[in-house]
C-alpha cells in the first residue's frame, strides 16, 4: 500500500478511522489514570522510577490501539457472513486477541528489560488484574456496535449471473454500473447482471449507497479516499479500484 493511499485511508470519514480515534481517546484516559494511580501510591517512595511506569503502561495499554480497528472489521466481517454464532465467534476473538496481546506485550517489556523472564507470572497477574479488564470492556463495547449496528441496515438484491439467480446482501455490493437497460453489480467475488434503472436502483438503496455519475451507484461503506487529478475527481473503493465522479455530482464529499 503506497503512502498516499493510506493517507487518504486514515482521513476518510469511515467508521473505521471513527473507531480507531474514540479507543486512542478511551485508552489514553485509562493510561492517565493508571499514571496517576502509580504515583499516589509509590510516588513518595525513593525507589519509584516514573519513567518506568510510563513505559509500562505505554506497553501494556496503549500498545492496545493498533488490535482495535482490527478487531472491529474482522468481527464485522464475520458477523455479516456468521450472524447466529456471533457471539461464539466474539467470545474466541476476544480470547484469543487477548492472549496474543499478553504473549507480545510481555515479549516487548522482557527486550527492554523491565523483566528478567520471557513470560514473567508478574506480568501476567498485573495485566489479567487491571489492564486486561480496560482491554475487555472495549472490545466488548466493540462488538455490541457490531452487532446493533449491522442488524437490519442491508438490504438483498437479486441478479442473474450466467444462467443463475442470485439474491445477495447490499453490503457485499462495491458498486452498481449502468449498461444499457440493465446494471452490473460488482461484488468482490463477481459481477451480476439486473434489469433495473440506476435511478430506480438508487432510491432502492437510500442511504447506504450514493451516486457519483450517471453510469455509477457507491456503497458508501466502501469509499475509503478522493483525489484530484486536474479536472477531473474521482474516489477510491476499499479493493483500489478508482471511479470518476461526475461534473453534475460534484462537490462529492465523502
Amino acid at each position: 500500500m503506497n503512502t498516499n493511499l493510506f493517507l487518504r485511508m486514515i482521513n476518510a470519514k469511515s467508521e473505521y478511522s471513527k473507531i480507531l480515534i474514540y479507543s486512542s481517546v478511551f485508552l489514553f484516559i485509562i493510561f492517565l489514570i493508571l499514571m496517576g494511580q502509580n504515583v499516589l501510591r509509590y510516588g513518595a517512595s525513593d525507589h519509584y522510577n516514573p519513567w518506568r511506569s510510563i513505559f509500562y503502561l505505554v506497553i501494556s495499554v496503549l500498545f492496545f490501539i493498533p488490535l482495535v480497528p482490527f478487531v472491529y472489521s474482522y468481527g464485522k466481517k464475520n458477523f455479516l457472513s456468521n450472524p447466529r454464532i456471533f457471539w461464539l465467534i466474539a467470545v474466541l476473538l476476544t480470547i484469543t486477541t487477548l492472549f496474543i496481546f499478553l504473549v507480545v506485550s510481555n515479549l516487548a517489556l522482557w527486550l527492554a528489560g523491565y523483566y528478567d523472564n520471557f513470560f514473567d507470572l508478574l506480568y501476567v497477574r498485573r495485566y489479567f488484574g487491571r489492564e486486561a479488564l480496560f482491554h475487555l470492556l472495549l472490545l466488548v463495547v466493540c462488538f455490541y456496535f457490531i452487532r446493533t449496528g449491522s442488524q437490519g441496515e442491508h438490504k438483498l438484491v437479486s441478479g442473474t449471473l450466467g444462467r443463475k439467480e442470485i439474491t445477495i446482501r447490499t453490503d457485499l455490493i462495491r458498486w452498481i454500473e449502468s449498461d444499457d437497460h440493465y446494471l452490473k453489480i460488482h461484488t468482490n467475488e463477481s459481477s451480476l447482471l439486473k434489469r433495473s434503472t440506476l435511478e430506480q436502483m438508487a432510491e432502492e438503496l437510500k442511504p447506504n449507497f450514493v451516486r457519483i455519475h450517471r453510469k455509477y451507484l457507491v456503497n458508501k461503506e466502501q469509499i475509503i479516499g478522493k483525489e484530484k487529478q486536474q479536472r477531473d475527481e474521482f474516489v477510491i473503493l476499499r479493493s483500489g479500484e478508482r471511479l470518476k465522479v461526475g461534473r453534475s455530482y460534484r462537490p462529492f464529499d465523502i
